[in-house]
């Protein structure tokens, strides 16, 4: 694949499917850990939770519980696995149940297998951008690289909907989901569902920031996505959707806020 490809095939559908050294079966399970791990008490959950930088909200790893009573649009519970969870979370993991333990175990190598993956996105973009891989591993300690499980909960009988919003970030992988309804276009006006994808595959989608890294990215547009899943596709009677996404931006770059990223402008 040559970098003149990727921007042809990213000009027809803003996204790009990649192979990637992961099997569905790999993240099948993984998710089951992590579902596993949702079953703990809250207060156990809770304590598996930091901030790689105190000063930025950007930067929760960890356990957060969202909810649509504090502005949010759905339900859900996530999980932001960073190269620092293991030494973070250690001794937690040595003092609680073994589901955490299984879980972090499982999160590592699927966060291992997609930062090679996105090493091998990066040497593509190094052809018209050179220093671009540089400008995500090496630029700081900690790589900005975050690997996040969610779970969606189940809502009433009917379709279930994720909102449409652009990633506020650079790059975004798409590891995994368990049922189909991820729709991808340049806006609301040509979304539409993405084909299902074969075992070891992941889905690029350029984030809001990716464009300003380089003259040569000035004409990718981010990927404007939602879920549109029928309640038929729901995974269990409490668990919605599932979904596993790989988060990754330099550490110099500003997000924009929530409001533009829910604005669907190119």
């Amino acid at each position: 694949m040559t970098f003149a490809y990727l921007l042809e095939e990213l000009s027809k559908n803003a996204y790009l499917e990649l192979p990637i050294d992961i099997t569905r079966g790999e993240c099948e399970s993984a998710a089951e850990t992590f579902l596993n791990f949702l079953s703990l008490p809250l207060e156990v959950k809770e304590r598996y939770y930091f901030k790689v930088d105190e000063g930025s909200h950007r930067t929760n790893v960890g356990y957060v519980r969202r909810h649509k009573d504090t502005g949010n649009a759905d339900n859900k519970e996530y999980f932001h696995y960073h190269a620092l969870s293991l030494e973070k979370f250690s001794g937690l993991m040595e003092a609680d149940d073994e589901r955490a333990r299984h879980f972090l175990i499982a999160a590592e190598n699927i966060f291992q297998k997609a930062s090679a993956a996105l090493r091998g996105l990066l040497s593509i973009f190094e052809e018209g951008v050179p220093g671009i891989t540089a400008t995500f591993f090496e630029s700081h300690d900690f790589p900005s690289l975050y690997l996040r499980f969610l779970k969606y909960d189940v809502k009433d009988a009917g379709d279930f909907l994720a909102r449409g919003h652009y990633d506020t970030g650079a790059i975004t992988l798409a590891l995994a989901e368990s049922a189909p309804g991820l729709r991808i276009g340049k806006n609301d006006k040509d979304i539409k569902e993405v084909p299902s994808r074969d075992s070891g595959s992941a889905l690029f989608m350029p984030a809001m920031r990716l464009r300003d890294l380089s003259p040569a990215l000035a004409g990718v547009s981010p990927a404007w996505h939602d879920v549109v899943q029928k309640s038929a596709d729901t995974y269990s009677d409490t668990v919605a959707r599932w979904a596993i996404v790989f988060f990754a931006d330099p550490s110099h770059i500003n997000r924009l806020s929530t409001e533009e990223a829910h604005t669907p402008t190119y």
